[in-house]
């Protein structure tokens, strides 16, 4: 049908207030240790491409290390998605965070989404830090997953060997 609340007019499932659809996706993980120093901001590392989860092409430039950057000559919006796997043995009460940056805008909250997990014992098993949001990104914007902790001392994330220890989707919206 079509007309201003048909399927491809402005409310419609295709128009400008209809629902989003995912027309491609990247995805990264990360089975590596990577270590966190107490108290500072530290970009994660996405060692291996996830094909099982990738596909068609999204207009997103990988940097081989922890930077994707919007390189379709447009703008558009993006679903970044995953979590991060922390190791156990970390002080009960203490928080594990995992923040999106875009831009590089560490302390900005026009640039930085930020989720925590307070593991509830220092027993607790992997905690597991979960993240999503939708973010638009101009051409040459890019995103970056940053954690950080407030344990006395240095705690692991991707410490896991039997699955990916950080996993991240991104997934281009229409």
């Amino acid at each position: 049908s079509s007309g201003s609340s048909g399927s491809s007019g402005t409310s419609g499932s295709s128009g400008t207030s209809g629902i989003a659809t995912i027309i491609s996706a990247l995805a990264r993980y990360s089975n590596t240790t990577q270590s966190i120093s107490a108290n500072t901001d530290t970009a994660v590392t996405w060692n291996t491409s996830d094909t099982d989860n990738t596909q068609g092409t999204i207009g997103l430039t990988f940097d081989g290390t922890n930077k994707f950057t919007n390189t379709s000559g447009s703008t558009g919006f993006f679903n970044v998605a995953g979590y991060v796997g922390w190791a156990s043995g970390g002080t009960a009460g203490t928080s594990r965070s995992v923040f999106i940056v875009k831009n590089g805008n560490l302390s900005s909250s026009q640039g930085r989404y930020s989720y925590s997990t307070i593991p509830a014992t220092s027993t607790s098993d992997y905690p597991v830090t979960l993240f999503s949001s939708n973010i638009l990104l101009a051409n040459n914007d890019y995103i970056q997953i940053y954690v950080w902790q407030n344990d006395s001392s240095s705690q692991n994330i991707n410490s896991e060997t039997n699955y990916p220890g950080s996993r991240i989707v991104i997934a281009k919206l229409s």
